[in-house]
C-alpha cells in the first residue's frame, strides 16, 4: 500500500514559512478509498488556521474563523488554508 506524500514525497523536506507573513497551504485527497487527517503542529500542540476553500470554492468572509489547523479530507476533497 502506497503511504501518504507531501510534494511528492514519503519524507518530505521542511516548508519554510517566513514569521509574520500569512501563507495558503492547499491540501489534497488524491487517495481512492482513506480518509486522510492533517494537523498542522508545532511540537506537540495544535496550532490554528483560517479555511479559506473547499473544493475549489472560496467561502464567504462570513466563513473564514480562525479554528484549530486539523481536519479529515475525504477521497476527492481539497482545502485551502491560511497560517
Amino acid at each position: 500500500p502506497v503511504g501518504s506524500m507531501i510534494n511528492g514525497r514519503r519524507n518530505p523536506v521542511p516548508i519554510d514559512l517566513t514569521a509574520g507573513r500569512t501563507h495558503r497551504i492547499r491540501f489534497i485527497s488524491i487517495g481512492a478509498v482513506a480518509l486522510k487527517r492533517v494537523r498542522l503542529l508545532e511540537g506537540d500542540a495544535v496550532l490554528q488556521w483560517i479555511p479559506v476553500a473547499k473544493d475549489g470554492a472560496e467561502y464567504t468572509s462570513a466563513q473564514r474563523v480562525r479554528r484549530s489547523a486539523e481536519q479529515v479530507l475525504a477521497p476527492g476533497e481539497t482545502m485551502d488554508v491560511l497560517v
